[in-house]
C-alpha cells in the first residue's frame, strides 16, 4: 500500500480514539474505506480521460472529496450525475511527475552508531601474515 494513507489522509497523526478493541477496528476500517473510495474516483477519473491512474495526484483527489462532500448531500438525485463528472474532471486538473525515470536512486538511511563509518577512502588495514601470527600467539 502507498504512503498516501499516512500522508495525506493524516492517519500517521491520528490516534484511534475508540476505547475497545471493536471500536478501534471499525475506526481502522472506516479510514481505509475513505481511503480505497478517493482512489476508486481516482481510477474512473483516469479510466474517463483514459490515462494511466498513477499520473493523477493523490493529493488533489483528497482536496477535491472534501471540498465536494459537504454539499453532495443536498444535490438533488437527477443532477448527481452531473455533479459526479465535475468532481471526476476537477480531480484530472492536476497530474504528478512519474517516478518510472527517476534520476536519484532510492537509498535507505543508515541506523544512527556510535562508532564511525567506515569509508572506501579510509586506509586498509595492514595486511598480517598468517604464520607470524600463529607463531605470535603460541
Amino acid at each position: 500500500m502507498r504512503l498516501d494513507l499516512k500522508t495525506h489522509l493524516r492517519c500517521a497523526k491520528i490516534v484511534l480514539r475508540s476505547k475497545t478493541p471493536d471500536c478501534a477496528r471499525q475506526e481502522f476500517y472506516g479510514r481505509m474505506m475513505a481511503y480505497f473510495a478517493v482512489r476508486s474516483l481516482i481510477h474512473e477519473a483516469a479510466l474517463k480521460a483514459d490515462e494511466d491512474p498513477d499520473q493523477l495526484s493523490f493529493l488533489q483527489a483528497v482536496r477535491v472529496v472534501r471540498r465536494k462532500l459537504p454539499t453532495a448531500i443536498a444535490v438533488p438525485p437527477r443532477k448527481r450525475k452531473t455533479f459526479h463528472d465535475a468532481v471526476l474532471n476537477e480531480i484530472l486538473q492536476e497530474r504528478v511527475a512519474s517516478s518510472q525515470n527517476r534520476r536519484n536512486r532510492l537509498g535507505v538511511k543508515r541506523k544512527m552508531s556510535n562508532f564511525p563509518l567506515h569509508r572506501q577512502t579510509d586506509p586498509p588495514l595492514p595486511a598480517i601474515d598468517i604464520a607470524t601470527a600463529i607463531l605470535i600467539i603460541k
